[in-house]
């Protein structure tokens, strides 16, 4: 099954938690979902949890990579942990290094700005703990 913008959109985070109850394939139909809508930078990786490759804690997480893996954006959808969609910088190690973005709906304009300038800051090798810095001071990339 796929799922449009204005469908994930209208869901609420129970709705997200159901889904994810269903199973793997239901939880994997979203999460492409979810991919679909937003650009990957060149260079990048993407990748959807559907089992607990991630630790788990939300319905749908889809993790943006560079080649090297020196950090990570996580885009998170809402349900038990949080009421609304996340996009947190994860650093090599995997611990969390700040929440990006948060917002009441999907917003795969607003996203793929942040990951737009997350990429040019990892082009001159700036750690997980530099884009925080830069992004918190409004720097653009």
């Amino acid at each position: 099954m796929k799922f449009s913008l204005s469908q994930i959109n209208t869901m609420i985070p129970s709705e997200f938690e159901q889904l994810r109850e269903q199973g793997e394939e239901y939880r994997l139909d979203l999460s492409n979902s979810v991919t679909a809508l937003l650009p990957v930078p060149q260079g990048w990786q993407v990748n959807a949890e559907y089992r607990s490759e991630f630790g788990g804690l939300f319905p749908v997480q889809c993790r943006f990579t560079p080649d090297g893996e020196a950090l990570a954006l996580c885009v998170c959808s809402p349900g038990e942990v949080s009421p609304v969609w996340l996009v947190v910088l994860l650093g090599a190690d995997g611990t969390l290094v700040r929440v990006l973005h948060q917002s009441e709906s999907l917003e795969p304009g607003a996203i793929g700005e942040l990951l737009e300038k997350v990429a040019g800051m990892h082009r001159f090798n700036c750690t997980a703990g530099t884009v925080a810095k830069l992004l918190a001071q409004g720097v653009a990339a």
